[in-house]
């Protein structure tokens, strides 16, 4: 899983075996993880991140798209 971007700590990540799926990335801080679609840019799915974070993940991939 090559890390493509860090931002504040945040790890933006992708797998290649995820061809089946919409383009989307991973993004992990400490024991958080999540699941951002990019087109449009929407959480997928989350785990421990609280809704501040999950709102800077967002503004985050969409200043880098």
């Amino acid at each position: 899983m090559p890390v493509v971007l860090r931002i504040k700590g945040y790890r933006f990540w992708f797998y290649e075996a995820d061809l089946t799926e919409p383009p989307h990335v991973h993004v992990g801080k400490e024991d958080k993880e999540a699941k951002y679609w990019l087109h449009p840019i929407a959480c997928a799915k989350a785990y421990r991140f609280r809704e501040h974070e999950l709102n800077e993940i967002k503004k985050n991939t969409n200043r880098t798209l």
